[in-house]
């Protein structure tokens, strides 16, 4: 029976042994996988200012081309309303002109040839 106990004994102080060298393997599996978490949340953390910044560039950018753009169509507007009377005025001009050569008494139809300066 002594030998059973000694048995019994040793099996329980192996098996505690083995238990463990068992917990304390997953302690430190544990560990190190709460490390790794730790630093890709870290990580995740860095990414999500970087996000933050670069958004915020992005629409500082886009704020200032749209400026632009705006900008650019107005002058646009402006220059077409410049070309529109100079168009104005040089069909009123032409309309003068027409007018004069009429008043004078010049048909081009007769003859082409004729000056507008008579």
């Amino acid at each position: 029976m002594n030998a059973s106990m000694d048995l019994t004994s040793f099996s329980r102080s192996d098996m505690s042994r083995q238990f463990k060298a068992m917990q304390e393997k997953h302690l430190q599996k544990i560990d190190t996988l709460e490390k790794h978490t730790q630093q890709l949340q870290e990580d995740l953390d860095a990414k999500d200012v970087e996000i933050a910044t670069l958004r915020v560039e992005y629409e500082e950018k886009l704020a200032a081309k749209e400026l632009v753009i705006k900008d650019l169509k107005h002058r646009q507007e402006v220059m077409a309303q410049e070309f529109a009377e100079m168009l104005k005025e040089t069909l009123d001009k032409m309309a003068e002109c027409l007018e004069s050569t009429d008043d004078k008494g010049i048909n081009f139809d007769k003859d082409p040839n004729q000056s507008l300066l008579t």
